[in-house]
């Protein structure tokens, strides 16, 4: 498969680099650490593997890399080599060169994502949400199955491929001690999608975090709307303790407003957990 320059998409953050090598499903991840080699005009590296990806061993770091850049991407390389699901992205292969540049050889999702879909063609038909919702809760079942808290769903990291949907960008996401409910206070994610607890800053279970951003993602699918106006935080934590107003002209049907009213519960203790999710009624019935 060839592979040119144009599919190279090279982000700054904050001064450390990341490109990001979008590849279809089927590319040979030995041919893309091949072409980055070649692109990048390496030399032949040593090369220790870590996992399933490959990584090469830098001579040094900068010293000047933002706190939460060293914070963080350690902490989302750890998660992403460790993920394996049909409706996550799949990160091929992790590379470092020795000036402190990580690649990152990834799946490519040709479609765009939820946001552009609903802002090109308005409200989806909910038979189309829920066959997306669906997915994305099964991504983040397995998520939480294995220790992890994305904590940063929104409908720009729900991307499409064909009818698939694959979550991506586990930046800010968390692994979960295995044998006890540990609490955080950090404030992560979009404040459109972030859970009443999370703006108050009061200590919160980030899995019941995403359980409210997934019911966010959810109302924009069906509203093209956000179910709250983030322009005024004081205002909006107001109306998430009053509940979610569901417009009547779509048409939604009672079990999906049932769903949506559950998932964005201002009450954590009250929202359910990704399992009681996946067994609503909605969901159930195909």
């Amino acid at each position: 498969m060839h592979v040119s320059e144009d599919s190279l998409w090279e982000a700054n953050l904050s001064g450390h680099n990341l490109i990001h090598i979008l590849t279809e499903k089927s590319y040979n991840s030995q041919h893309a650490l091949s072409f980055v080699t070649e692109l990048l005009g390496w030399q032949q590296p040593t090369i220790s593997t870590m996992g399933t990806g490959c990584y090469f061993p830098s001579a040094s770091r900068s010293t000047r890399v933002p706190k939460f850049i060293e914070r963080f991407l350690p902490r989302e390389l750890q998660i992403v080599k460790r993920l394996d699901h049909k409706n996550i992205i799949r990160v091929y292969e992790m590379l470092e060169s020795t000036d402190g540049k990580i690649y990152l050889v990834m799946e490519l999702a040709e479609d765009g994502d939820i946001f552009d879909c609903v802002l090109q063609g308005g409200p989806l038909p909910e038979s189309r949400a829920k066959v997306l919702f669906r997915q994305l809760v099964e991504a983040i079942r397995y998520c939480h199955s294995c220790g992890v808290a994305h904590r940063d769903l929104k409908c720009e990291n729900a991307l499409l491929q064909g009818f698939n949907l694959k979550l991506t960008d586990f930046g800010f996401a968390k692994l979960l001690p295995k044998n006890r409910k540990e609490l955080s206070q950090t404030f992560c994610g979009s404040t459109a999608y972030a859970a009443p607890e999370v703006l108050q800053g009061v200590p919160h279970d980030s899995r019941k975090g995403d359980i409210w951003s997934m019911g966010v993602v959810l109302y924009v699918m069906l509203c093209a709307n956000l179910p709250f106006d983030d322009t005024d935080i004081p205002k909006m934590l107001c109306h998430q303790q009053k509940g979610v107003s569901i417009p009547g002209h779509l048409g939604i049907s009672e079990e999906c407003q049932d769903l949506l009213k559950s998932l964005l519960e201002p009450d954590m203790i009250l929202r359910p957990s990704i399992e009681e999710v996946s067994w609503h009624p909605w969901l159930a019935n195909s």
